[in-house]
């Protein structure tokens, strides 16, 4: 829905056609961020796994006041971590109601963060004191994001990556050394060495990402770079579509056609 909508908002001209493709747009984001907080909340909490470590349960066993507590806390730190970004990226009006919206929603993330993090740390049968630190360290950059939304949306910005890493970070040593927890017995439990893939696979599976992750890093460095100025409704005047620059194009084109030869071109490259 998502990406779909991305492509097809621009694609009709009508107020119906693009507030519904707006809507799918938002769905589509929202849906994913919620998830990502409530499946990593089965994996840790427990889910009905049974000595053949198939699922028995059904789909509202994965529903609880925990993992629907951790899905809220994921989608409230996407977005307030959304809204920073698109402060940083923006001018105008549209970057003062992502301003806006960043300080506001900075508080929440923090409060169901907070809520999250502390109901994991009780349910370990003795505290974690690694998790215990990475779960700090959350804390103290969504509560420095907070104080800096409104002054400072880069160091703000900066706050809530790391609060996102210590975050999940956090979740990962609290399920160490297993893969998913079994809420029917113990002993079903998913270890590491019992979910992990063969020694061949997992030697192919390093050597490709030691050769391609750093060129995943790099062309993503290079793309921000290249994007790196803000953006703001001035900058595109009458072109909201892609389909307003291609209509432009073409009548820069027809007022070429009428000029004397070589009149009014651009430089290529322009």
């Amino acid at each position: 829905m998502r990406n779909v909508g991305f492509e097809l908002w621009g694609k009709g001209t009508t107020g119906k056609w693009r507030s519904g493709w707006e809507w799918c747009i938002a769905i589509g984001s929202i849906v994913p961020a919620l998830l990502w907080g409530v499946a990593w909340a089965n994996i840790i909490g427990g889910t009905p796994i049974d000595a053949d470590a198939e699922y028995v349960g059904n789909f509202l066993d994965l529903l609880s006041p925990y993992t629907l507590l951790a899905g809220l806390a994921s989608l409230a730190i996407f977005f307030a971590h959304g809204a920073l970004f698109l402060e940083l990226r923006t001018e105008g009006e549209l970057r003062t109601r992502a301003q806006s919206v960043a300080v506001k929603a900075m508080p929440v993330a923090t409060v169901l963060a907070a809520g999250f993090l502390i109901w994991t740390l009780t349910r370990q049968d003795s505290l974690n004191v690694i998790s215990a630190i990475t779960a700090l360290l959350a804390m103290a950059g969504l509560l420095g994001a907070s104080v800096l939304a409104r002054t400072s949306p880069a160091k703000a910005f900066a706050g809530t990556a790391i609060a996102i890493a210590f975050y999940f970070t956090t979740q990962f040593v609290d399920l160490f050394p297993h893969t998913m927890i079994s809420s029917l017995n113990s002993a079903y439990d998913m270890t590491l060495n019992f979910s992990s893939s063969s020694h061949y696979t997992l030697v192919v599976m390093t050597v490709v990402a030691v050769l391609l992750l750093p060129v995943v890093l790099i062309y993503q460095a290079w793309t921000y770079w290249v994007f790196r100025h803000r953006l703001s409704a001035e900058d595109f005047g009458d072109i909201k579509t892609p389909l307003d620059l291609i209509d432009s194009g073409k009548k820069e084109g027809d007022d070429d056609s009428d000029a004397e030869p070589g009149a009014g071109r651009r430089p290529t490259g322009a």
